[in-house]
C-alpha cells in the first residue's frame, strides 16, 4: 500500500466531511481532517483564546486526482466543514517518492 492510499484510508477512518471550492470549477467533496494549534505551546494544548489558535486541514491527494480536480489546493480556493467556510491562507503539499501524499492547509474564517 502505498503512502497516498495510507493517507486516504486514514481521511476516510478519521476525517469528517468537506468540500473544497474554487471559482469557475466543480465543488469537491472529499474527507479531510481539522487540526488545532496554539501558537502559545503545542498540538493539544489549549491558548487562551482564539487568536492565539491556528486552524488547519489536512486532505489527501487521492480524491483530488480520481476527480480530474485541477490541481492541488491554493492560497484564496475555500474549504467547506462544520458549516462554514473557510478561505486557505497557506498550503504545504507533503510529497513521498515522487507522489503527492497529502496536502497541509491553514485556514482563515
Amino acid at each position: 500500500m502505498s503512502a497516498a492510499d495510507t493517507a486516504q484510508r486514514f481521511m476516510k477512518a478519521y476525517g469528517e466531511a468537506m468540500v473544497l471550492k474554487r471559482q469557475g470549477q466543480a465543488d469537491l467533496p472529499l474527507q479531510g481532517k481539522r487540526l488545532m494549534k496554539s501558537r502559545t505551546g503545542g498540538h493539544g494544548e489549549f491558548s487562551n483564546s482564539a487568536a492565539e489558535t491556528d486552524l488547519y486541514v489536512r486532505i489527501g491527494n487521492n480524491e483530488i486526482v480520481a476527480a480530474a480536480w485541477p490541481g492541488p489546493p491554493a492560497i484564496g480556493d475555500i474549504i467547506l466543514f462544520g458549516g462554514r467556510n473557510y478561505s486557505i491562507t497557506h498550503v504545504d503539499t507533503r510529497v513521498h517518492a515522487g507522489v503527492t501524499v497529502v496536502h497541509f492547509m491553514f485556514v482563515a474564517g
